[in-house]
Order: structure tokens, then C-alpha cells, then sequence
């Protein structure tokens, strides 16, 4: 007779049930090596954006705060964060980027508060040569290669497990982080979790202060010095990120938008979004469903 095998199942221990419970969408993927320009002037993106140095240093500044990451450094980057970066060395730069976001605003808020990473972070000598060739590899692969983008997100989530299990990485960055910043973090992430909960709404600035029982003067400076921009101009930001995200994945009219995020009138929804991107509503879902048609192609 012979014997059945047995053997204990395998569980997921705490920290990979976190990660496995964040669906993460990855946007793009970019091997940068410096050319000509040596100075990014105040860019700022709606999602995260993961930076790994393999080779040179580049400094990133938010507001009069300096931050230096060099090889085998990585960098978040979190969204709406206004910030500027220099090549300092004469060795041109060689970057890993991944842009990169979560489905929902729960999940993005849980990574953020995860990783102390509401504002530009930095985890020093986290990768080795060996963990930086794996980024080389994606290089030169073509990414309609079937599989491409699984491996791609399976990268992402090893470089962010990374952070979490190399200790003096991780707590080195938010030792940093709990020295510089203490009240103006804890007031923005309590600010964020408001805006969250009512994006739907027109949000005033007074709105935030009253919720919270602080100043509007008060309030810029934390704004300011978490994500480089006013609370004002943050507010705005993000509601219209949740409004492309209706645009491109919903097939609500421009009015019902216009209801449902509580603008005074459609016109007053296409002037106010046209003022932030350039374009109408209606024309940046057409470009949206124009360019989707093409990537099927």
C-alpha cells in the first residue's frame, strides 16, 4: 500500500496578504539615460513614480527640501507631488522608472501609509548588481511580447517587497521621515483621507480647516512642504484625476460628471477641466478611446 504524501499548505504571512490585497496597475515602464538635459523643472504626475539608480546621482527637490539618490538608491515618488530633478555628476545618470498606480483611492492611501511614502521618499543602497540587472532586462524586450506586462508588475512588486524586508532601508527613510516632517505629515494624511472620502463633493479649502480646526495659512504650509503646491491647486488635482478616471472608464455623459462631482453647470465642468489639461472633456475621452483603438491594432 502505498503512502499518501502530506504536507503543510503553505499560508501567506501578514505582509504578503497586505501587498497581495493592493491591485496595482502598471503605466509605464522607462531605461533613462541622460542626454543633453541635466535639469526635470517642476514635474508633477498624477501617479506614483518608482525610481531605481544604477548609475550617477541625481537630486530631487521639493520646495527647500534636497534629496540625493545614487546608485543602488530608489526613490517614490507620490502623486501630485511638484518637484525638480538635477544630474549632479559628470557620469550621465542611467535611471530605472516605473510609472505606476492602484484601482482604488482606499488601496493608494493603504500603500502610501505602507510604505511612509505621502511625500518623496528615498531608501538608500537597496539594490545590488545583481537585483539592478533584472531591471536591465525589461530593456530590451519588445512589450507586446506576450507575458511583458505580467513580468513587468511582478518586478515592480520585488522592488517594493524589497523596501519592506530590508530593515535598515525602510526604517532609515522614515527615521529621516520622522525628523523632518511630524505634524505637517500627520495633518496631510488626515486631509487626504477627507479629500478621499469627498471627492464627489465641490471641497473648499475652509472645508479642510474646519474638519480639521486649523488655519488656512496652516494648511498651505503643509501642502506645500509635503507636495510642493498649494491645498487649493491639490484639491483640484485630484478631483480631476477621478474625473479622467470616469472619462476613459465609464460611459456616464459629460452632465451626469458634471452632477455627479457637484459643478455648478456642465459648462462650468468643461471650463474648469479645460483650464487644468488644455482640452474639453469630450475631447480628451475621444483621444482616450482614439489611442486605446490603436494599441489593439
Amino acid at each position: 500500500m502505498k503512502n499518501i504524501a502530506t504536507y503543510d499548505l503553505l499560508k501567506p504571512d501578514p505582509l504578503s496578504e497586505i501587498l497581495l490585497s493592493l491591485d496595482f496597475r502598471v503605466l509605464g515602464y522607462v531605461d533613462w539615460t541622460e542626454q543633453e538635459s541635466r535639469i526635470i523643472n517642476n514635474e508633477i504626475l498624477p501617479h506614483f513614480k518608482l525610481v531605481a539608480v544604477e548609475r550617477g546621482s541625481i537630486e530631487l527637490m521639493i520646495k527647500d527640501q534636497r534629496l540625493l539618490i545614487e546608485k543602488g538608491d530608489l526613490a517614490i515618488i507620490p502623486p501630485y507631488t511638484l518637484f525638480t530633478a538635477a544630474c549632479l555628476t559628470e557620469e550621465k545618470a542611467h535611471l530605472y522608472i516605473f510609472h505606476f498606480d492602484l484601482k482604488t483611492d482606499l488601496m493608494r492611501n493603504s500603500f502610501a501609509k505602507l510604505f511612509s511614502c505621502h511625500q518623496l521618499t528615498v531608501y538608500s543602497k537597496l539594490f545590488t548588481e545583481q537585483d539592478l540587472f533584472w531591471f536591465s532586462t525589461f530593456s530590451h524586450q519588445n512589450a507586446d511580447k506576450p507575458g511583458y506586462y505580467f513580468n513587468l508588475e511582478v518586478l515592480l512588486k520585488k522592488a517594493l517587497a524589497a523596501i519592506l524586508m530590508n530593515a535598515n532601508a525602510y526604517y532609515a527613510a522614515n527615521a529621516d521621515r520622522a525628523a523632518n516632517n511630524t505634524s505637517e505629515e500627520r495633518i496631510f494624511v488626515e486631509c487626504l483621507d477627507y479629500i478621499t472620502e469627498h471627492v464627489h463633493d465641490n471641497i473648499k479649502v475652509k472645508d479642510l480647516c474646519t474638519h480639521l480646526n486649523v488655519s488656512q495659512s496652516y494648511l498651505y504650509q503643509c501642502f506645500h512642504q509635503i507636495k510642493g503646491c498649494s491645498t487649493k491647486e491639490f484639491i483640484l488635482m485630484f478631483r480631476m484625476k477621478q474625473i479622467c478616471n470616469d472619462l476613459r472608464n465609464t460611459t456616464m455623459s459629460l452632465a451626469e460628471i458634471s452632477e455627479l462631482y457637484n459643478f455648478s453647470s456642465p459648462i462650468a465642468f468643461s471650463a474648469s477641466f479645460k483650464n487644468q489639461y488644455g482640452k474639453s472633456p469630450a475631447a480628451y475621452r475621444k483621444q482616450y478611446k482614439t489611442e486605446l483603438k490603436t494599441k489593439k491594432k
